[in-house]
């Protein structure tokens, strides 16, 4: 197929002018064209005289043809009626051809006739008609089959050529096997997905014609999805589709539907093989039950949303997916619904296994819904939630012997305490968020109540004193202990001694013992303010497990499970993210993000993917047992991860001090900074090279700055600091004062461009990955001319940018309200390009300070270093800026502790100086005076 250029061009010469423009005094009706030209030409009259674009090209050079499938010509046959074919199946066979020989133009169909058996004419076999459906194209096409033997169709193209307008797209109806086709293909892909696969698959040239014939839009692909759904339901009716699936399938081994709920809604659901699979799991490996939602959408808008219940084992083998035996799905969330269901799944177990399944499981994991803990409690226990708190809080006493504990133990999920905790410290301890979570994660590593009530005693001293004393100090300093030493807990079944509390807590139940432990710590009253002072964060109830003679069995069961090789355990308290990676592989992998309206539509979709991740979980063993000729490399070998951040010894680090101890002063010379000065003076001696001798922390974590020799030099005297340098600094500076997170230091380059580059250039650095909603303030600097640095600062408080010129500048308001412009069509420019609105409600106006100046051409630089500085120290505040000149070079103004002695009004570095060792021996032996002092 070719271009052939086109009459109304007018873009140039280009013989494949795809896009041209078409002025409306041009689109007039000429002799010759068609009917459905003059007609279009006719509508446009009242359109605006704004100009439009259009695709044009020529049509295929005649003959043009294409053969039917003898088999597609069959099926098409079973529906003759007389001289038509009934349906629109023969619209998809014919579009199909002719897409092979013409792709850029959607066809509609007319009419068509079939030459019929008894028929004398000599006529065609088969003949029809279409049109473009693009607006203003005059195309037509007509095919004939002449011979039924060859099934060869001859195509005709009228018209001209093709004309569609560019703001125009068309897409053929999706009709008879087409939309089955496309029904199977969204069984296991979502609408959107198989919209973008398909867009995607359309060539070039047809997708700039606006043909969309072979991609359907997302509503009719969810209509076909829907439709499809409909048929495969069993009845009209949504409780009756539900009884027939439970006939279709009963006596089944892979039968799922097992029960079904009428008021209120609901379905139970589990097979015989993951029964199977839960009895062999259970005895020797934890369950985890859990809930979701989001899956099937609400009756109405007042009813009650669905949430669907897992119990869920974990795989074998570690990597692999974890596999639900049992899954219950209703609009009640009480425990009454959720107890019945766990009752109905384990007297089925015991159905199949006997009584011997009632002892089951060892261990159940929830995520501590009140819900969930007293339904698992009440059928996997045999008691009520408090009985069981009780009888835990006499193993942990040592109170109860090893013969009376043969009951599950019912563990709420760590990473779910700690994420209450972290609601709980930002809520109650802003200030020290950092710290209560560490104390939170000595709790959760506590391996006996005695250290768990120690911890609680110096937490509730420290958070519950209003005044600080020598309590706070010295249980302070404990909790500090404690957390560089946590994490260290791996107890050996040596370390398993029980413990004796009958003498002191015989009734005592767990939130009674807490209340006496924290009722208990000695408070300070008188003193300073305590800056740790939050009474309403230790007023929780806190407890996990101890040590004594039915916990020391139970570890020393779990030390003989842990080493078999069939078993996922890890070595600490950690869960493997299990129930989220159920979650997960249920919403997005079993049922694709799809939210369904109906029930049995899940029972159905639930039912295959039932059978797939039966036939996953037994490879998976298979696999696993493959053996290989050459053994395993020892560096091949995965290290044990990590623990969480706040069940980790600190490694040498210190949590941040408060304000009452202070730091250390920076100006006290010592043998490091002597050290580093020497190195540094060798390194400028050095010539000039691209080696990388020092590596920066960025504020943004995991980023560094890389330094160059070349740019270490420009830190010599007489020579002018690099942006790169000058970055440096101010990212070193916020590493040091922990500002990374409230103050964004703006690169020199970008900030360059918003105030004196060109839009089409801002563009280009919009910092799209940057939210400056998290940040209060922006520090920054600027080039002038290539010559001069310029200090900046945006304060989000107050809604100023100060421009600050280190040297004498009486229009420096007026360029500060200027840069201020410029940043307020910065936030636009991001808003349009990018659609991020972080300050762009902020009416910027510009600002003006008192600050030092320069005395001299070349310190710019480092005043401007020097001015960040005192902006963060003093952030969120505006400093009143007072560089004392006499401690400062008097050639680089760097500062330095004065020399004593009330006759130095000024003082060189002898680097600024340039001297050398002659002169510089001269100067140390007799009275040595500047060339300002010089008489």
């Amino acid at each position: 197929m070719h271009y052939q250029k086109s009459a109304f061009s007018t873009l140039g010469d280009d013989d494949n002018g795809i896009v041209q423009n078409i002025s409306p005094e041009l689109k007039q009706p000429q002799t010759g064209v068609s009917p459905s030209q003059s007609r279009n030409s006719s509508n446009k009259s009242d359109s605006s005289n704004a100009e439009e674009e259009f695709y044009k090209c020529a049509l295929p050079q005649q003959p043009c043809f294409f053969f039917i499938d003898h088999k597609d010509w069959e099926d098409l046959k079973k529906t003759q009626k007389g001289r038509l074919f009934k349906g629109m199946e023969w619209t998809n066979v014919v579009a199909t051809g002719i897409k092979s020989i013409h792709p850029f133009c959607s066809f509609g169909f007319k009419r068509h006739t079939i030459n019929t058996t008894q028929s004398r004419s000599k006529t065609a076999v088969f003949s029809c008609t279409a049109y473009c459906r693009f607006k203003d194209c005059p195309v037509t096409v007509k095919v004939e089959v002449k011979d039924e033997k060859t099934l060869k169709a001859d195509v005709l193209f009228q018209g001209g050529e093709v004309c569609h307008n560019t703001k125009e797209i068309k897409t053929r109806p999706v009709r008879g096997q087409s939309r089955d086709v496309i029904a199977e293909k969204l069984e296991t892909k979502l609408p959107r997905s198989l919209y973008l696969d398909s867009l995607n698959q359309i060539p070039e040239k047809a997708f700039q014609a606006g043909c969309r014939d072979e991609a359907p839009s997302k509503d009719v692909l969810k209509n076909i999805a829907w439709s499809h759904r409909k048929k495969q339901r069993p009845h009209v009716n949504e409780m009756a589709s539900l009884q027939m699936l439970i006939d279709r399938q009963q006596g089944l081994p892979n039968e799922v539907l097992q029960r079904v709920l009428l008021h209120p809604k609901g379905i139970m659901l589990w097979s015989k093989k993951t029964l199977s699979v839960f009895y062999q799991r259970c005895k020797d490996d934890i369950v985890y039950f859990d809930a979701t939602g989001s899956i099937i959408s609400k009756d109405n808008a007042s009813a009650t949303p669905y949430y669907v219940y897992e119990v869920i084992v974990r795989n074998p083998f570690k990597g692999s997916s974890p596999l639900p035996t049992a899954t219950f799905v209703t609009c009640d969330h009480t425990t009454a619904s959720v107890t019945y269901f766990l009752q109905a799944f384990q007297t089925e177990l015991t159905r199949m296994y006997g009584s011997r399944a009632n002892k089951r499981p060892v261990m159940i994991i929830c995520d501590g819904s009140m819900v969930l803990l007293q339904s698992i409690a009440m059928t996997f226990c045999r008691a009520s939630l408090e009985d069981l708190l009780e009888r835990y809080f006499q193993v942990i006493t040592g109170q109860l012997d090893t013969d009376n504990f043969n009951i599950p133990i019912l563990h709420r999920c760590l990473s779910h305490i700690m994420k209450n905790a972290k609601d709980l410290c930002k809520k109650r301890l802003q200030k020290h968020y950092k710290f209560g979570m560490h104390v939170f994660g000595l709790l959760a590593c506590s391996s006996n109540l005695k250290d768990m009530d120690g911890i609680i005693i110096s937490a509730t001293v420290v958070f519950k004193s209003p005044c600080s004393g020598p309590q706070v100090k010295k249980h302070l300093r404990n909790l500090k202990m404690l957390i560089d030493q946590t994490g260290n807990g791996d107890a050996e079944d040596t370390d398993i001694i029980p413990e004796d509390y009958k003498t002191a807590i015989v009734h005592s139940s767990l939130k009674q013992h807490f209340a006496e432990v924290i009722a208990s710590a000695p408070l300070d009253v008188t003193g300073p303010p305590n800056v740790y002072h939050a009474p309403a964060f230790i007023s929780r109830d806190l407890g996990r497990h101890g040590k004594g003679s039915a916990y020391g069995f139970l570890s020393k069961r779990y030390n003989h499970v842990s080493q078999l090789k069939k078993q996922n355990y890890t070595e600490d308290n950690r869960t493997q993210g299990i129930m989220e990676k159920s979650q997960w592989d249920l919403k997005r992998i079993r049922f694709e993000r799809r939210r369904l309206t109906r029930l049995d539509d899940f029972v159905q979709i639930y039912q295959r993917k039932h059978d797939a991740l039966l036939r996953e979980y037994g490879d998976v063993g298979k696999k696993r047992m493959k053996k290989y000729r050459v053994e395993t490399e020892k560096w091949k070998k995965k290290s044990r991860k990590r623990k969480g951040f706040y069940v980790t010894p600190l490694m040498g680090k210190r949590l941040k001090q408060d304000h009452q101890e202070e730091p250390p002063h920076s100006d006290v010379p010592t043998e490091q900074t002597e050290a580093v000065t020497t190195q540094v003076t060798a390194l400028w001696k050095r010539k000039q090279t691209e080696v990388v001798v020092a590596v920066i922390p960025s504020q943004i974590k995991g980023n560094n700055f890389i330094v160059h020799h070349s740019e270490l030099k420009s830190l010599e005297p007489h020579r002018w600091l690099t942006g790169e340098i000058i970055e440096c600094a101010l990212h070193d500076i916020a590493c040091k004062l922990d500002l990374g997170s409230k103050v964004y230091i703006l690169n020199h380059y970008t900030a360059g461009v918003i105030l004196f580059g060109k839009r089409e250039l801002m563009r280009r650095h919009c910092l799209s990955k940057v939210n400056f909603d998290n940040y209060h303030a922006i520090v920054s600097f600027v080039n002038v001319g290539n010559v001069h640095w310029k200090f900046l600062y945006l304060s989000k408080a107050d809604s100023c940018l100060y421009l600050v010129d280190p040297a004498r500048n009486t229009r420096e308001l007026e360029e500060s309200k200027v840069a201020a412009q410029k940043f307020r069509e910065f936030f636009k420019m991001r808003r349009t390009a990018i659609n991020k609105t972080d300050w762009v409600d902020i009416k910027l106006k510009g600002g003006v300070l008192k600050h030092p100046v320069q005395k001299d051409t070349n310190s710019c630089g480092v005043i401007v270093i020097l001015m960040a500085k005192a902006f963060m120290e003093s952030f969120p505040k505006i400093p009143e800026m007072t560089f004392n000149a006499e401690n400062n070079c008097a050639m680089c103004s760097t500062p330095k502790p004065p020399f004593p002695g009330p006759s130095i009004t000024k003082w060189f570095h002898t680097q600024c100086l340039q001297m050398n060792t002659d002169l510089f021996q001269k100067a140390e032996a007799a009275e040595w005076e500047c060339a300002l002092c010089e008489k």
